[in-house]
């Protein structure tokens, strides 16, 4: 459990995390980034969690908090396949297993023969394009049941509206870039664990 302390309650320099808050702050002052968010805790303690910047690029922009949300977007690949092979490594999903034995509601022509290791490597047979297609539909026949307690409701309707979403070639013939793949498997991490 984490909680807020002292530098030298976590066994840190007071300087040192000084020093951090004030490069952090003029990364954004001098324009190397526009916005970030610091966390710094160390043996369960929070000695430093701050905000510089601004929400967005906008003229009128808030300034960003803390509490700010940001997509990792491609960085999360990297957490996301080392948490498939784990659950792998202890057996309790299998790489040449179809993604359906995990998330039933994937359904579509094709689909029953895309493997867990086809959304690691991109060869899916999925099209972003041709998924954000289906998502902009009209979404009248798409129904979303209740979201479980461990699903964060957007993310939840997000994957109920591109679960069906047509394939665009065979799994494993062609590879293209596709980040939902990445929001599949982990919805397969949360399920399984």
């Amino acid at each position: 459990m984490l909680r807020n302390g002292s530098p030298e309650e976590a066994g840190m320099s007071a300087s040192k995390v000084a020093y951090a808050n004030t490069y952090a702050k003029q990364m954004v002052d001098n324009n190397i980034t526009p916005a970030e968010v610091i966390f710094v805790a160390r043996k369960g303690i929070i000695v430093s969690h701050q905000a510089f910047g601004t929400l967005t690029p906008a003229a009128n922009s808030p300034p960003l908090t803390a509490n700010a949300l940001f997509p990792l977007c491609s960085i999360t690949k990297v957490f996301t396949a080392t948490c498939i092979m784990i659950l792998a490594e202890r057996g309790l999903i299998g790489l040449n297993r179809p993604v359906i034995d995990y998330i039933p509601e994937f359904q579509g022509l094709g689909k029953e023969k895309v493997r867990i290791h086809h959304l690691l490597t991109h060869t899916s047979g999925m099209n972003a394009e041709d998924i954000y297609t289906y998502a902009k539909g009209d979404g009248s026949t798409i129904d979303i049941p209740p979201c479980e307690e461990s699903e964060e409701p957007y993310f939840h309707e997000y994957l109920h509206m591109r679960y069906r979403a047509p394939l665009s070639s065979k799994p494993g013939e062609i590879m293209s870039y596709l980040g939902f793949g990445y929001d599949l498997l982990g919805d397969i991490i949360r399920k399984v664990s």
